[in-house]
């Protein structure tokens, strides 16, 4: 599929079919979170039939408590967290969450950094301290929200200028997200190395109720896969 020339339509029907395709089929949130990014990284393509993001991933908010089982105890005392749930992308690293440097668990103290700002206010977390996070985004309903930066080189919001964003010819960047009834939340962000206008990140944003449904289901039951399995 190529965002440039799908229509809402489209994208509504690629997600919906992969609701209703997998809806059942995953033991834990984290399988359901790295199937959503695989499938988002495989079927959105170029012009040359090659994918059009270098790379897709998807966060929660997480408590303490909630953390990766690899985590023996959390590094900080921060209250809240982001934590790395799927990961797809050119690079083999980008693959394994757990071949994550610097961005397998995210403290609430970076919550405020130039990226992470802008998206939580795109997405309407933005009312929001950052230790209320978790807690209360419960009540925010949309699904349809979306966090666009249509040029990435040069950005303030994108400050991995010259480890990723100049070398990875990234052109821009596409979120989407929303809170689940628990009071957690998931962010789901694709860097593109095509240029994504505003009326194609309207579109990509339809992906939204169907990723955000399919995410729901596994909220509450298991989060995380078995490291040793």
């Amino acid at each position: 599929m190529q965002l440039k020339t799908a229509t809402q339509q489209d994208i509504s029907s690629f997600a919906r079919d992969l609701f209703n395709n997998k809806r059942s089929d995953f033991s834990t949130f984290e399988e359901a979170a790295q199937f959503s990014v695989q499938h988002i990284y495989e079927n959105f393509l170029d012009d040359a039939g090659q994918p059009m993001f270098a790379l897709v991933r998807v966060f929660r908010a997480c408590l303490p408590s909630e953390l990766p089982p690899e985590q023996d105890s959390p590094p900080s005392d921060d209250p809240q967290w982001l934590a790395l749930f799927g990961t797809a992308g050119d690079e083999p690293a980008w693959n394994d969450r757990l071949q994550s440097v610097g961005h397998r668990i995210i403290p609430a103290g970076a919550f405020s950094t130039p990226m992470l700002k802008a998206s939580f206010e795109a997405l309407g977390f933005a009312s929001l301290t950052e230790t209320e996070f978790v807690r209360n985004v419960g009540s925010l309903a949309s699904y349809t929200k979306y966090f666009h930066v249509e040029k990435a080189e040069g950005s303030p919001y994108i400050v991995a200028q010259d480890n990723f964003v100049k070398p990875y010819g990234i052109q821009s960047v596409v979120g989407i997200g929303s809170p689940f009834a628990s009071g957690a939340f998931y962010m789901c962000l694709g860097f593109s190395k095509k240029t994504i206008t505003d009326d194609e990140a309207n579109r990509f944003s339809q992906l939204s109720p169907f990723i955000s449904t399919l995410l729901a289901n596994y909220n509450s039951k298991k989060l995380w896969n078995d490291p040793k399995a």
